[in-house]
């Protein structure tokens, strides 16, 4: 059975960076931490492969509204950080490969 967290990561994996339309957010490393209290309120920390990213605001509010639906959440918080900045170094060496970063 999955955890409540699992489930959200699931969700949160149909998301597609925009920049880079052939990896999810999860797997491109921008989920950088889902905390869950015991009321089931999401705080999910992310980031951005750029700080002046166009989508921004989109993505975020997309990452928003995809938690909520998952059965059991109540309410979701999305936090953005920029400490570490994303480096292609989260992505596996099969998605550097792809993206072109080897």
């Amino acid at each position: 059975m999955q955890t409540l967290k699992e489930k959200i990561l699931e969700k949160l994996k149909t998301i597609y960076e925009p920049c880079f339309p052939v990896v999810d957010v999860v797997r491109m490393g921008l989920i950088y931490g889902i905390d869950i209290d015991k009321d089931n309120n999401v705080k999910i920390t992310m980031t951005f492969t750029l700080q002046l990213c166009p989508a921004a605001v989109r993505l975020q509010e997309k990452v928003k509204q995809l938690a909520q639906t998952v059965e059991g959440v109540n309410s979701v918080n999305v936090v953005l950080t920029f400490d570490p900045p994303w480096t292609p170094d989260k992505l596996s060496k099969e998605d550097r490969e792809l993206l072109g970063y080897i």
